[in-house]
């Protein structure tokens, strides 16, 4: 492995710069995720269209105005959602392997107080 010049791709950026998963191809176009950390570590993942990959150069253009996911209602992603792994199926389907963070209390329940 060779470090490309342009790395680190994104830098000085609590939204964009974390991995969250590795870079999947669909078809020509390449895709990066990338964990936010705002408004806390993990709170989602975006999709990234990688749209020039050379030896020498890097550019990349957000895939969507939204999330790829984040929080839910339950309490294992209750609190955020950070890693995104797709995989397309043999009859052309995709599926997604995620991780969830994970509070004591889902966002229904009150907390107890001291």
């Amino acid at each position: 492995w060779k470090e490309h010049p342009k790395s680190p791709i994104v830098t000085g950026s609590d939204h964009f710069a974390r991995p969250g998963g590795r870079v999947v191809a669909d078809g020509e176009v390449l895709y990066r995720y990338a964990q936010d950390g705002v408004p806390r570590y993990g709170s989602k993942a975006w999709a990234f269209r990688i749209t020039e990959l050379t030896p020498s150069t890097y550019r990349e253009e957000q895939a969507s105005s939204t999330p790829v996911v984040q929080q839910g209602n339950e309490a294992w992603n209750n609190r955020g959602m950070h890693t995104v792994d797709p995989h397309q199926m043999p009859d052309g389907r995709w599926i997604a392997f995620v991780d969830g963070l994970e509070h004591r209390h889902t966002l229904n329940q009150p907390t107890k107080q001291p």
